[in-house]
Formats: structure tokens, C-alpha cells, sequence
């Protein structure tokens, strides 16, 4: 497992490519701030990353975890990107803990076809949806969460079954708190 901690502040060079983009599995990145960008933020598409204390914003995506397993994004500040703030695709046995997604344009958290994970103890507010699971994402917990002033659903499911929805407190959402 290889563990770091870089710079207090991380601004992409090419701003076609992530700022980070983690390839290699068993990696932990711990207290990282990226900042400003056209694409993504942190891009993951190995195994078993871990992100703790991390500050993404100001880029389309900015955490965009794809096609891997054992994910986890702990305390960490995902805020202010023009797209959703944090993107799961293809993503099994994630984790996302402690964390708030604040004032994206599109979602707080995105889950497209994936499955097994959780979101749990995090504030997600002020984005266009809190949370919206998509394209069959699957057994899912989304529990001990705070979904607050998003604009449109807190959580949308949309061509999903078999999630668990658990003690998650719903203030303000502009239409339907579920959908």
C-alpha cells in the first residue's frame, strides 16, 4: 500500500486530464487540496483507494471514481463544481463517510450502474439533486445522512430496486424529498 500527503495545494498542469489521477491500487491520499480546473478533480480507476481529507472544487466532476471496487472517501469537502461533485460509475464496495458535497450544479453524488456501497454520516446541500442513483445501481445503503436545499429530489432513484434508504434527515429539497 502506498500512502502520501502532497502539497497543501494541487492545480492541473493540462486541464484536459484529472489534477489526480489514481491507476495503481492500495493507495491512500490523505489532506489534498485541488482546485480549478476544466475536467475532473481526482479521477480513480484502481482498486481499494482511499481519499481522507481531501478539498475538490471549482472543476466539472470532482471526485470520479470508475470501473473499480473498495473506494472509500472519508472527511472529505467536495464543493462548487459545475457538474456533480462526486460521480460513481461502475463502482462496487465503495465507501463515502463523514464527507459534504456542497453547491454543484448537478448532483451532490452520482451513482450510475454501481453496487454495494455506502453513503453514510455526510451532508449533501444546495445542489441541483442530493443523491441519484441510476442505470440499475443495487444494494446500496444511503443512511445518517443530512440532505439539505437541494433544488430538485434529496434522492432520486431512477430504474433502481434493492437500495436501502435508512434515518437520513430531509430539509428544503425544492420538489419531492424521494423520488
Amino acid at each position: 500500500q502506498s500512502t502520501g500527503t502532497a502539497p497543501a495545494s494541487i492545480k492541473p498542469l493540462n486541464v484536459a486530464l484529472p489534477a489526480v489521477w489514481v491507476k495503481s491500487p492500495d493507495v491512500t491520499i490523505n489532506t489534498v487540496k485541488a482546485t480549478g480546473g476544466e475536467n475532473i478533480g481526482i479521477k480513480i480507476t484502481a482498486n481499494n483507494v482511499h481519499l481522507q481529507n481531501v478539498d475538490v472544487s471549482k472543476f466539472q466532476y470532482g471526485i470520479h471514481v470508475e470501473s473499480c471496487s473498495g473506494s472509500e472517501i472519508v472527511s472529505s469537502n467536495i464543493h462548487n463544481n459545475t457538474k456533480d461533485g462526486i460521480y460513481l460509475k461502475k463502482a462496487s464496495g465503495y465507501l463515502l463517510e463523514g464527507s459534504k458535497s456542497v453547491n454543484n450544479d448537478a448532483n451532490g453524488i452520482s451513482l450510475v450502474t454501481s453496487t454495494n456501497g455506502q453513503i453514510t454520516g455526510s451532508t449533501i446541500s444546495k445542489n441541483k439533486k442530493g443523491i441519484e442513483l441510476s442505470s440499475s445501481s443495487t444494494g446500496n445503503t444511503i443512511q445518517n445522512n443530512q440532505l439539505i436545499s437541494n433544488n430538485y429530489q434529496a434522492i432520486s432513484l431512477a430504474t433502481c430496486s434493492g437500495n436501502i434508504i435508512n434515518n437520513n434527515q430531509i430539509t428544503g429539497s425544492g420538489k419531492e424529498a424521494i423520488l
